[in-house]
């Protein structure tokens, strides 16, 4: 017993130490910067930093729930074979993040409704309910680091066709669009991360209400829209003059 204690102690402390270093990227990969408190953010900037960080958090949540529950089977089945507790901790942690990655949420809903003897579905809209409540402010940050973006990008080509900037400087102005840009990419990415747990969760417990319908088709149009948000930017970015 002591042994299987030791083992579940190392797991999760592996899990949390793993969870800090989690990096925030955009749909296309590259790493965003973690920063909120970087003195180079506009205030929308800061906003919506600070949200898409709360936003991660969630999915990491589930994902280190599903882990611990997922894994503990293949590490205890690891134990069982006299392997070296470490070793079966760390199985049981890569083991975990594949499953908790896709259906931790799923998991601890299912569990947390059993619990509470309520349906998990019920559950599940009352968290999407609550993150539509967060998307408001979050559409409003995106689309002021959309515009604010644009505009600095329209006025560094005008500074420079008038000579009043180089063009070092503006290709800085520039590459601060597009950080804006990876930002919003970074905060799309996690909205539809939570989408897609809250839909796998529907399709796994078959469960359904027009409630859950409804908050879900409000997720939507305003992951739409922060969509349009991104393109309006992008399209300034790869349309501008700045070489």
């Amino acid at each position: 017993m002591k042994t299987i204690v030791r083992l579940i102690a190392i797991t999760l402390s592996l899990s949390l130490a793993l969870g800090g270093c989690v990096t925030t990227q955009g749909a296309d990969g590259q790493a965003v910067s973690g920063n909120c408190e970087d003195p180079s953010l506009s205030g929308a900037e800061r906003q919506l930093c600070l949200d898409n960080k709360s936003f991660n958090n969630t999915v990491l949540g589930g994902a280190l729930a599903g882990g611990a529950i997922g894994g503990g089977a293949a590490a205890l089945g690891c134990l069982a074979a006299k392997e070296n507790p470490l070793t079966c901790a760390l199985i049981g942690l890569t083991v975990g993040a594949l499953i908790g990655a896709a259906d931790g949420y799923a998991t601890a809903k299912t569990q947390e409704a059993s619990r509470q003897n309520v349906r998990t579905i019920d559950l599940v809209t009352a968290d999407i309910r609550r993150d539509n409540e967060k998307l408001e402010s979050m559409l409003r940050s995106s689309e002021a680091v959309s515009r604010e973006n644009r505009t600095r990008l329209a006025q560094a080509e005008q500074q420079l066709k008038s000579g009043r900037i180089t063009l070092k400087q503006a290709q800085a102005e520039k590459a601060k669009a597009e950080a804006g840009r990876k930002q919003i990419e970074a905060t799309l990415t996690s909205m539809e991360d939570a989408r897609k747990a809250y839909e796998k969760t529907q399709q796994q417990t078959g469960q359904s209400s027009p409630a859950f319908a409804r908050e879900m088709q409000d997720m939507e149009k305003q992951i739409a829209q922060m969509r349009q948000q991104r393109d309006a930017l992008n399209q300034a970015i790869t349309t501008s003059r700045i070489g």
